[in-house]
């Protein structure tokens, strides 16, 4: 392919799948411009083709004004470099924060694509998040200095795999919790040697914590997760976060 047929391929995935606009939609872009065997790669993870399709719905409903401008578009045989600008003002859950649209972010990104057979078959992106996200809660971290955090330690049922534990971890901090007021996240970590897991969980008040507590039951991932613990070594602890004065 001629080095402007690759570019405007390329160009397509900025201008009409990640920029919100009236003349198509994300989906049906990405559908034919990525490759079935897509892959979307940084340094946490490898995304199929599926999964990107599904993240930038999410992001056209969350961020109505998205946009993703190139700036820089570097043609070198099958691959395409490009340094763009994103902006937007997200409205909901957008990485942990609870935003109300009122503030916006403005990033630089990086990626290199490769192209085959008239298709994008591999990407690799870097965005500068950790600027969008000093600029939508105003410089300041989100997390306040005083929180309740629940510390709880446990081990898995025999036979129950790590991978089984995380499998439904991840759709526990996928579903129902984000949409509870004051939530501000929970992580796993393993004690390689005593076999033993914490989880610890953070909300903005104790009185928030205790509506999730409430409603665990009723939240079908909390009550599988449940089922591969060991009977009797669940150890739960709360504390309130304190941070020094300066």
């Amino acid at each position: 392919m001629y080095s402007e047929e690759v570019k405007a391929i390329v160009l397509s995935f900025y201008e009409k799948a990640l920029t919100v606009n009236g003349g198509t939609t994300s989906t049906a872009v990405l559908e034919k411009i990525l490759a079935e065997g897509f892959e979307s790669i940084n340094s946490q993870e490898v995304k199929p083709k599926a999964a990107l399709v599904k993240q930038v719905e999410f992001f056209w409903k969350l961020i109505p004004d998205l946009r993703w401008e190139p700036k820089d578009v570097v043609v070198s045989g099958n691959k395409v470099v490009v340094r763009s600008v994103a902006t937007g003002s997200p409205k909901g859950n957008f990485m942990g924060m609870e935003l109300d649209g009122t503030r916006s972010f403005k990033i630089d990104t990086v990626d290199v694509h490769e192209i085959d057979n008239g298709q994008i078959t591999r990407v690799h992106h870097l965005e500068d998040w950790a600027t969008g996200v000093k600029q939508l809660t105003g410089g300041a971290s989100r997390v306040k200095a005083n929180h309740c955090v629940e510390i709880a330690t446990f081990k898995l049922r025999a036979g129950v795999t790590d991978d089984a534990l995380l499998a439904i971890e991840k759709r526990v901090c996928q579903g129902a919790i984000r949409k509870m007021p004051g939530y501000i996240g929970r992580e796993l970590a393993k004690d390689e040697g005593a076999a033993e897991w914490v989880m610890v969980l953070r909300f903005d008040t104790r009185d928030q914590m205790d509506a999730w507590m409430r409603e665990v039951k009723n939240v079908p991932e909390m009550r599988e997760m449940g089922a591969l613990i060991e009977p009797g070594t669940m150890k739960t602890r709360f504390f309130s976060r304190a941070e020094p004065s300066a």
